[in-house]
């Protein structure tokens, strides 16, 4: 009987690849043989008939009931010895690995059962054949309650098309293994998500089917979803923040371009109340008269000084305050200072005192605008604040504290005023702010004056400093670098020429192009007094100044950059054009503009200008911008130079020894002085420009550039000058630019160094 039952159970399971319980069902096991044998024993017996089945003999021990009236049961030993001849001697021998197959198969449906994964097996139309007890732990269902049915049932609808393709696809390759995402449904009707490993053995016996192992990852997509969701957050967050970015550049673009416009209206008619009121001053006045004149010259000063607080403190928001680092003498730039208070002093009282320590170094490469406007704010401010005693600018030499490797010199302006208290000591440096409310009311000022000041300083490399002690005083102080020794015989071509003027006998014609009169009025009295022999020409517009200038060919342009028609920079260009077509010798062209926001300079720079004069311009500003581009070259306008001079000129463009040595008023001693220093210290700053453009610091490389190109002109280095200004002109993040930049300066200064070394000079 075992041995017909194992037959067609075997024959079952090939053809239908079911389970074992549902083969001996369907074998009608449940009417016959399985009836009779105890509940607790039904299991071993089904494994035993499996095992029949496959030609195993096996011993089984049953416990049969039913069998009398009265059921008593009887425990039977069954030796069911089913082997044929073929069979049997396979039989004996692999006794051993038969019990071991057994015990195999038992752990493995014991794993299987016990598994925190759910296991599935699919037969090639995707219906369930077998589920493990995971089934019930993680979606609820009872383990083989959904057996015969199609899996895709539950499987999210957003899932259900691509698992079906991947499905199919699984079962036309063998041995093909694939590994997916997909939701599958928990019996309460939400969605779990699993990462399911399914492989193709329909061709293998034990298995017959698609094996799936399928994991619970829900707790990963979860955070996976959150993650999204934050990011998409931030996403909105970062957009709404570039917005308000956008916006707040759009703002800070409309109040810079604001500000320009009302520099420009309040400095035109501010230039001619200055301009008019220092020439009156020079013509004879009544006592009275003059004293009125000087106090409406004061009044102009003020406003003015005002503009340019909120110019600059603009400009250093933007960050766009930038250093021009000259050779500048210490002391004639703290003499002009004090010089220009010594009236104010007098006036309320006062000591104006000036003490120099004799070991400090007579010049120094600085920003000599910016250092005098920060003097000049601290003594005015001491001046202003104080009743009686005395204000001191002190100057010392300071070898004990560093700056970027240099010596410092110490500045400090000391006074006996009124103090300032330990609480509002921290809060003077701050924009719109002063040490007291009523300070305002009574001594006037913005409250920028020492923001400003202490910006400067910072973007020098150090800081100010206050000790004050209210009722007796205060001393403000800060330190700047030392960064080249020079004679104190040195007298700077520019500053002698501002002193002797060599314009005078000058017969040059000069177009003003400028539109409003008073200010064309204005620099036309300016010039009688700086060159009397001047031809001035006047244009109110851009096309009457071009008609002007190609009727006249002046020597000199002074051209407004607002005009109403065309803006300065179309006009230059217009200039240098025609001067191009008709081989005419370029003239200088000077910008002269109220617009000077930061970046004006070099935009003009860049246009064809050469030179830029901020309204209101001074007489000895004017004079010594026309000093410095027209000295010495009066009989050079129009003149044809020979080949040997074009290429004198060319190395003159490397190193131009005699335009130096003109400068330092031809002394060779002090040449000698300052040329190994300086190309040593140029070498140094090559290096560190160097590595700045290294480590991608665009922003330092282009300070570090300014700083070489300002070293590069004062010592006549042309060429090198003008690469370190298109280099100084990069946008950020061009790395090419600045390093194919930097290979040229590298080999510029190399020839430089030649030129010095073999002591060339070039009349220019």
């Amino acid at each position: 009987m075992l041995y017909k039952l194992g037959e067609r159970i075997r024959k079952l399971r090939k053809v239908h690849n079911i389970s074992q319980e549902e083969l001996a069902h369907r074998a009608g096991m449940h009417r016959t043989y399985i009836g009779m044998i105890e509940r607790a024993e039904k299991n071993i017996t089904l494994q035993s008939i499996e095992k029949i089945a496959y030609g195993l003999g096996v011993n089984v021990c049953l416990l049969l009931h039913g069998l009398y009236e009265n059921k008593t049961k009887i425990r039977k030993s069954c030796i069911e010895p089913f082997n044929t001849d073929n069979e049997k001697k396979h039989s004996l021998e692999n006794d051993m690995d038969m019990k071991k197959n057994f015990y195999a198969t038992s752990l493995c449906k014991s794993i299987v059962n016990n598994s925190f994964d759910l296991i599935y097996i699919l037969n090639n139309k995707g219906i369930i054949i077998f589920e493990n007890r995971a089934t019930e732990r993680i979606l609820g269902y009872k383990a083989g309650s959904r057996l015969g049915e199609p899996c895709f049932n539950y499987i999210h609808k957003n899932d259900k098309d691509r698992i079906i393709n991947e499905f199919n696809h699984l079962v036309k390759t063998q041995n093909y293994t694939e590994i997916t995402e997909l939701r599958f449904m928990h019996e309460k009707g939400h969605y779990l998500w699993f990462e399911a490993c399914a492989q193709n053995l329909l061709d293998c016996p034990e298995v017959g089917g698609i094996l799936i192992n399928s994991r619970n990852i829900s707790s990963r997509k979860n955070t996976e979803n959150e993650l999204n969701i934050t990011n998409e957050k931030l996403k909105l967050a970062n957009s709404y923040a570039s917005a308000l970015v956008k916006k707040a550049q759009e703002a800070n673009n409309a109040k810079a371009e604001f500000l320009a416009n009302i520099s420009h209206k309040i400095r035109t008619p501010l230039g001619g109340i200055t301009g008019f009121a220092k020439l009156l001053l020079k013509t004879k006045l009544t006592k009275t008269q003059k004293e009125y004149i000087e106090k409406v010259n004061i009044s102009a000063d003020m406003l003015l000084d005002i503009v340019n607080d909120i110019l600059d403190f603009s400009k250093i928001e933007a960050g766009k305050l930038e250093l021009d680092e000259v050779l500048t003498d210490i002391r004639q730039l703290a003499t002009s200072i004090i010089s220009v208070f010594k009236s104010n002093a007098d006036i309320k009282g006062i000591k104006l005192i000036l003490n120099i320590d004799n070991n400090v170094p007579e010049y120094i490469f600085t920003d000599p605008t910016r250092l005098k406007q920060v003097l000049a704010n601290l003594i005015s401010n001491a001046i202003k604040f104080t009743k009686a005693g005395k204000v001191e600018l002190n100057i010392k030499y300071d070898d004990t504290t560093k700056i970027n490797g240099h010596s410092c010199i110490s500045f400090i302006v000391k006074d006996t005023g009124i103090g300032i208290s330990k609480e509002q000591q921290g809060k003077i440096f701050e924009a719109f702010s002063q040490a007291n409310s009523s300070t305002t009311r009574k001594y006037g000022g913005t409250g920028l004056g020492l923001a400003i000041c202490n910006k400067i300083i910072k973007k020098m490399g150090s800081e100010i400093f206050v000790d004050s002690i209210p009722g007796k005083g205060s001393a403000f102080s800060f330190k700047i670098a030392r960064n080249l020794r020079a004679n104190n015989d040195f007298i700077s071509k520019e500053d002698k020429q501002a002193d002797n003027n060599s314009l005078e006998k000058a017969n040059i014609s000069i177009l003003i192009v400028e539109d409003a009169e008073v200010i064309q009025f204005l620099m036309k009295e300016q010039l009688k007094y700086i060159i009397p022999n001047a031809n001035v020409l006047c244009a109110c517009n851009s096309i009457e100044g071009i008609e002007v200038y190609k009727k006249n060919k002046p020597q000199v342009v002074l051209l407004d950059i607002q005009l109403p028609d065309k803006n300065g920079y179309t006009v230059a260009h217009e200039i240098r054009d025609y001067e191009k077509d008709n081989g005419i010798s370029p003239s200088v062209i000077i910008a002269a503009t109220a617009r000077v926001i930061s970046g004006e300079k070099e935009k003009c720079i860049k246009a064809d200008f050469d030179d830029f004069l901020a309204k209101p311009i001074t007489q000895d500003v004017l004079n010594k911008v026309l000093n410095n581009h027209l000295s010495g070259k009066m009989n050079k306008f129009h003149t044809a130079q020979n080949n040997r001079l074009e290429i004198k000129q060319t190395k003159a463009r490397h190193f131009n020894k005699k335009s130096f040595l003109n400068r330092i008023n031809d002394d060779e001693s002090l040449y000698d002085d300052i040329m190994p220093k300086s190309i040593e210290q140029v070498s140094l700053y090559i290096t560190e420009l160097k590595q700045a453009i290294n480590e991608k610091d665009f922003v330092a490389s282009r300070q570090q550039a300014h700083k070489i190109k300002g070293v590069a002109k004062f010592l006549c280095f042309d060429n090198m000058a003008k690469l370190l200004e298109d280099m100084e002109a990069c946008e950020n993040k061009k790395h090419e630019e600045f390093s194919n930049l930097l290979y040229q300066v590298e080999d510029e200064f190399k020839i430089i160094k030649k030129l010095v070394t073999e002591e060339k000079s070039i009349d220019s």
